[in-house]
């Protein structure tokens, strides 16, 4: 459970280490700056650092908790897909996995 009171880094590592545990699709990530996430369709993975500037973007536009972070091809782009959670309320933010530019923010 990640904990209201910690950082902003203590807060990334335990998103990346909850997205490891609970990925069904073997995940590993052994360096945080250089080596790319492992998983079965190219699409559905980014580089950690990548990841890691998506939730900052995201968490800047939409403070509150992380639920879930997911790639997927948009229209255009390759986005990353954060779900936030605040105040009883669930917002999906896009960011833009190659520059780090948030697109969208939506309540679900």
């Amino acid at each position: 459970m990640i904990q209201k009171s910690q950082n902003f880094p203590s807060l990334i590592s335990q998103v990346l280490a909850k997205i490891i545990t609970i990925s069904t699709l073997g995940l590993v990530a052994a360096s945080l700056t250089s080596l790319p996430v492992v998983a079965d369709d190219r699409e559905d993975s980014a580089p950690v650092d990548r990841v890691i500037s998506c939730l900052r973007s995201a968490s800047a536009a939409q403070p509150g908790r992380v639920k879930e972070v997911e790639i997927e091809q948009d229209d255009r782009f390759r986005v990353c897909k954060v779900k936030i959670y605040r105040n009883g309320r669930e917002y999906e933010v896009k960011v833009n996995l190659a520059n780090g530019r948030v697109l969208k923010v939506e309540q679900d």
